[in-house]
C-alpha cells in the first residue's frame, strides 16, 4: 500500500515508526521481540526494514507526514551514541520538503490517539 499512495500520514505513541528508524534502533526492536529470533531472521528483518525505507527517496511527490509522541524520542535505547544516531537518522530522513516532522509535546495531555498508532494513507 505504501508504494501506491499519494500520501502517508503517521501517528505513533510507542516507538520510532519503521520508515524513520536506524538501523541500530530496529535492531534494538528485533532484538525485545517476543518469541526471539535467530540471527538470519534478524538479519532479514533489518535488509527489510532498511529496503523499505527507500520509499522515502524514491517517491519525492508523495506527502509523508509524521506525527510522534515526545516520549517516543526519550525512551532510551543503547548509549548515547545510538540515541544520537536515531536522532540525526530521523532529523535526515524529514529534511526534504515533502517530509513532516511533528512531536507533540509531554505538555499536550491526553487525547484519543494516545490508545496506539494510527496510519493514513
Amino acid at each position: 500500500l505504501e508504494r501506491d499512495a499519494v500520501s502517508l500520514c503517521t501517528y505513533e505513541c510507542r516507538l520510532v515508526p519503521g520508515l524513520l528508524q536506524s538501523e541500530a534502533y530496529a535492531r534494538a526492536v528485533f532484538e525485545g521481540t517476543i518469541p526471539l529470533r535467530t540471527d538470519e531472521e534478524l538479519a532479514a528483518l533489518l535488509t527489510a526494514r532498511m529496503d523499505r525505507q527507500r520509499i522515502m527517496r524514491e517517491r519525492p511527490t508523495v506527502a509523508f507526514s509524521f506525527i510522534l509522541e515526545e516520549h517516543v524520542f526519550r525512551r532510551r535505547f543503547g548509549d548515547a551514541e545510538a540515541m544520537r544516531e536515531l536522532f540525526d537518522h530521523v532529523l535526515e530522513r524529514t529534511a526534504p520538503r515533502n517530509m513532516t516532522l511533528q512531536v507533540v509535546p509531554l505538555e499536550a495531555g491526553l487525547h484519543p490517539c494516545l490508545d496506539g498508532p494510527v496510519r493514513i494513507l
